[in-house]
């Protein structure tokens, strides 16, 4: 359902740190007690949100259209709808408005309570939640007049909007079948053409566990991921913890009937543990169902993941809206839950990027404390409906592409796997080879996509930190971007496959490579500590680098297209994280840290020929680097051939402190 793209223009909203267009659509938004006939199906002009029924009505008279809503007996509430910016479906305002008081000026909210007939609903960290009354003007009215206050810091409306609907059929006990797991290559079955499958383009979630097994490596108990999505129905195979609903406020997210099956072939693909397997089989769930979206809902969401203690949680779900945009109240709810989550270690959230064959990535998926997940097919390419971005990779945030499924364009055929024995094809199969050879099969009824790229990585992240239960967000991160393979002809990290295809079976080998006994590493770094020091190398070891770093780690830049730029050099050798923080927090205007390291003496290179280096690096200069986005920069080295090596921290559109942390692992 999209919005009609000509309609004027409602005003100029800040929301969610952007400025942001809002446009009136041409739908009405109501609830009534009488359900219109045929709301219920989503049949234009009626279409149900909710609560709410959603009616198509002449742009010309929208205003009289509403009043003749509004005086019906059977309704409750009658309101326009909205669209901010480039978005493409409409926003119904809930009455809410989220308001924050600049600081000395606490005082001026109750008069701005009683001048716009407001009610206090609830207090937040930063601010207070407010709603109209039948005196007031409508929300989105009341918060651009806010806005124009020199006192209001923050006045953002609440709306209900759509989650990206799910329809499909599916059977759980087919989820593991699928080529993403393990892809043979060659033909399977009824398909003997070995054009279809590339061997080993699959997300090694199998090798990875036959690994595990294979060398006895323990995995820890009391790790647990969260899954928000539709619903869920209890089957064995799946481990749940807890469930809850969103929309009934009670411990029960069951399906409706005959709908709402996304949600359980989510939980079967990161945990499934009976006749078939997931990526982390048995992983222990809280699951979160819900069905449309608001600020109110998202933080409930992610405030009971953060006290669940999760280390990841699974979104394979978005805004039914292109260009959707989020609200403050959005953000703040993700930052708390990865930064605060798993009693501080952080909890990792990843969000499909989406189905729509988009060049940009937009919405939650996009936020920096979120992990955008693409999807590629059996032949190591990007799915072409994966929304991907079009800009300069260091600019984006975390990207990663998951092993999923195909989509033939114009035909709507999910490929989402194949049997390796012939015989396990259910009765009634009808698959149907392509003319571009892909495949059409059915036995996995259609579940594929980002959604199913998306708990891959969730199991995978579960999997390393049953194997290591100290590691932080910040370094499970860190070993999952650093195992994923280049794939589709890149070299590096790029816009359409970010960090590239996740390697389950390479991050689990980091993980355990983590827990390895220090003392033999330190041995091992002391004896070459005593060689560098024998051929009179002056250098400091990695605990004065450390105390160093921290005592006069201020950086500085007057050009933000080159940055900044200050070096360290240190002795290390065998396996370190490297990790590089903003002290001052979100303080500065998008904070971007990079770390570089060479090793001094390689190719005749000294350490002032390595701060020579031209001031906008690239990885092939350095022998490691970690050039994320954002606040915080991760690397893990493994293996590091032992030496003096030369640290180099840049620093883009920043001023001020860091703080830097060199350890073993």
């Amino acid at each position: 359902m999209n919005s009609n793209p000509n309609k004027p223009q409602y005003g100029i909203l800040k929301y969610g740190g952007r400025e942001v267009a809002v446009h009136k659509t041409e739908f009405i938004a109501y609830k009534t007690s009488d359900l219109p006939m045929g709301a219920s199906m989503d049949t234009l002009p009626l279409k149900t949100v909710g609560e709410y029924v959603l009616e198509r009505k002449p742009v010309s008279n929208l205003e009289q259209s509403l009043e003749d809503i509004r005086v019906m007996s059977s309704v409750e509430v009658g309101t326009h709808t909205f669209t901010l910016g480039e978005e493409t479906e409409p926003r119904i305002p809930n009455g809410e408005i989220y308001v924050v008081v600049k600081e000395g000026s606490e005082g001026m909210l109750e008069g701005v309570i009683d001048t716009y007939f407001l009610k206090k609903v609830k207090n937040t960290a930063s601010g207070v939640v407010v709603s109209v009354s039948s005196l007031s003007p409508n929300p989105v009215k009341v918060a651009l007049s806010l806005q124009d206050l020199d006192y209001i810091e923050i006045a953002e409306p609440d709306f209900i909007e759509e989650v990206n609907p799910h329809s499909f059929n599916w059977d759980g006990k087919y989820i593991s079948q699928q080529w993403a797991f393990e892809n043979k290559g060659g033909g399977q079955g009824l398909f003997p053409n070995p054009v279809y499958f590339k061997k080993g383009a699959d997300c090694k979630g199998f090798a990875a566990l036959r690994w595990i097994e294979e060398n006895n490596i323990p995995l820890e108990d009391g790790v647990e991921v969260g899954v928000i999505d539709d619903a869920i129905a209890e089957f064995e195979g799946i481990n749940l913890q807890s469930t809850f609903s969103c929309r009934t406020q009670k411990p029960d997210a069951s399906p409706r009937l005959g709908v709402d099956k996304h949600g359980t072939a989510v939980c079967s693909t990161i945990a499934a543990n009976n006749d078939m397997l997931g990526v982390s089989p048995d992983a222990p769930i809280h699951f979160i169902g819900f069905w449309v979206l608001s600020d109110d809902i998202i933080e409930q969401q992610f405030k009971r993941m953060e006290k669940a203690h999760v280390v990841a949680v699974c979104c394979s779900w978005g805004a039914s809206s292109n260009n959707y945009v989020l609200s403050t109240r959005k953000k703040e709810a993700l930052k708390s839950c990865t930064l605060n989550g798993r009693q501080g270690k952080g909890t990792l959230i990843c969000f499909a990027s989406g189905n729509a064959a988009l060049k940009q990535i937009a919405g939650f998926a996009a936020d920096k404390h979120t992990l955008a997940i693409g999807a590629c097919t059996s032949k190591d390419e990007l799915s072409h409906y994966s929304n991907t971005s079009n800009d300069n990779p260091e600019g984006e945030g975390e990207i990663f592409c998951v092993a999923s499924s195909s989509i033939v364009p114009n035909l709507s055929c999910n490929v989402p796997g194949w049997f390796d024995e012939a015989q396990k094809i259910p009765n009634g199969y009808d698959g149907i080879v392509l003319g571009d050879g892909e495949i059409e099969t059915r036995f996995t009824n259609g579940f594929g996509g980002t959604s199913n790229a998306a708990p891959k990585v969730v199991g995978a992240i579960h999997l390393c930190a049953r194997i290591n239960p100290q590691l932080t967000a910040d370094e499970l991160k860190a070993i999952i971007s650093q195992s994923c393979d280049l794939i589709g002809g890149a070299k590096e990290k790029t816009p359409e496959f970010g960090h590239g295809k996740l390697n389950v079976l390479k991050a689990v080998k980091l993980a355990y490579a983590t827990t390895q006994e220090e003392e033999e590493e330190e041995e091992d770094n002391n004896n070459n500590e005593d060689k560098d020091k024998e051929d009179n190398i002056p250098t400091l070891n990695v605990q004065e680098l450390i105390a160093y770093a921290q005592g006069v780690g201020q950086i500085s830049t007057s050009n933000k297209e080159e940055g900044a730029i200050h070096f360290w050099n240190s002795m290390v050798s065998g396996n370190y994280i490297v990790v590089i923080t903003d002290i001052n927090g979100e303080a500065f205007n998008n904070p971007d840290f990079d770390v570089y390291m060479k090793r001094i003496g390689d190719a005749g290179m000294n350490f002032r020929e390595v701060q020579s280096y031209k001031a906008l690096p690239t990885k092939e200069d350095y022998d490691y680097a970690g050039t994320g986005t954002g606040e915080q920069e991760v690397l893990m080295l493994k293996d590091i051939k032992g030496g003096t090596y030369a640290f180099r921290v840049h620093s883009k559109d920043h001023d001020g402190p860091y703080k830097l942390t060199v350890r073993t692992y």
